[in-house]
């Protein structure tokens, strides 16, 4: 099994516009594009127990940056109630920069674009929002892929919670296209469900985003910022979330009062980031949390800052945990919070009631 390029949820961020040039087809139409070569035969679950979605195919023309964006039903017979997943298998190909699903609410009886009537947005025009939006994501995250082929299962009596297979999953596949020839992308993914019976311990979102960010231009440099536990919990998975200029993403234990010890969590792939399914979830009292550090390499002439754009760079805790064992069968809110100053520490707090991707 793949530890590496699904993510349970996340703080997805990104933005706009369709733009000439970057000809998509429609989601339908192209989803027919999808062969079993380029998705290595991925079979989907067996009935009852989970379903097969895809993005749709599109082409991104040589040095172009875009966003593909569709919101997708899931399937009627895992509506009226909970949805409990405890896996997921994904399909991406090269030039993918990250791959997005967030849970958003509102019953589709079709696939159809986030924004207007297409679902291709442009990432490099003056027009396009780069900074802080992510166009047509307004739900929770749910997970995050990287290229190739990858799956992901919770440890045995947790599965991810969704509140309510009354809603939709929603795509955002953002895609840059560094080669020389159009690049024919797609998303495909396996949603793996338990029965809530078998789940135990339902697991929810813990994310973490430090907003302060700058590196000099032809230096390297790092970034820290310290999420902290407001009540006790389990950490169940680890994950992280950074772009192109990162070398190395850290997590160290916060004691309450400062960071102690080596990395417990360490990537430096960062368009596939590790994903480490915890088989004996990690305690975390009140008051204790998670500090984590980004380390850059940036050989550009221009200073690098926050947000999305071609010199931008995010730095953020993308991981999901559970209440404590000896609180069975409580589903936790999604928690959340932004660190704005580098080196500081911010308080996680509830955010199921939020919009947006916490």
């Amino acid at each position: 099994m793949s530890s590496r390029a699904f993510h349970i949820f996340a703080s997805a961020l990104v933005s706009t516009l369709l733009v000439a040039g970057c000809g998509a087809e429609g989601t339908d139409e192209a989803a027919s594009k999808i062969t079993d070569d380029n998705v290595v035969n991925l079979e989907p679950p067996v009935a009852g127990a989970g379903f097969q979605l895809s993005q749709g195919a599109f082409t991104v023309d040589p040095g172009r940056e875009v966003l593909y964006c569709v919101r997708m039903p899931i399937p009627e017979e895992y509506r009226g109630g909970p949805v409990f997943v405890r896996g997921i298998e994904s399909r991406l190909p090269v030039y993918t920069h990250h791959y997005f699903m967030s849970y958003d609410k509102g019953v589709l009886d079709k696939k159809q674009p986030c924004i207007g009537d297409d679902p291709l947005q442009a990432l490099d025009e003056p027009s396009a929002a780069t900074e802080e939006d992510h166009a047509g994501v307004d739900g929770k995250s749910l997970f995050i892929a990287g290229v190739g082929a990858d799956d992901f299962w919770m440890p045995d009596g947790y599965a991810l919670y969704i509140e309510s297979g009354d809603g939709h999953l929603t795509t955002s596949h953002h895609v840059i296209n560094f080669g020389l020839e159009p690049a024919d992308m797609y998303g495909v993914f396996n949603v793996h469900l338990a029965k809530q019976a078998e789940v135990r311990h339902p697991v929810n979102g813990f994310n973490c985003l430090l907003k302060d960010i700058k590196v000099d231009p032809k230096t390297k440099g790092s970034v820290s910022g310290t999420c902290v536990a407001p009540f006790d919990l389990d950490m169940v998975v680890l994950g992280s979330h950074a772009h192109q200029y990162l070398e190395r993403f850290e997590m160290r234990r916060w004691d309450g009062e400062k960071t102690v010890g080596e990395p417990f969590y360490v990537s430096e792939d960062w368009d596939s980031p590790e994903i480490i399914p915890l088989e004996e979830p990690m305690h975390f009292k009140e008051g204790e949390g998670i500090t984590f550090t980004c380390h850059y390499d940036n050989p550009t002439d221009t200073k690098l800052g926050f947000g999305a754009g071609e010199f931008d760079e995010m730095c953020a805790i993308m991981s999901a945990y559970a209440y404590p064992k000896d609180r069975p069968n409580e589903v936790p809110p999604s928690l959340g919070t932004f660190v704005t100053h580098e080196g500081d520490w911010s308080i996680m707090f509830d955010t199921s009631e939020l919009d947006g991707p916490f």
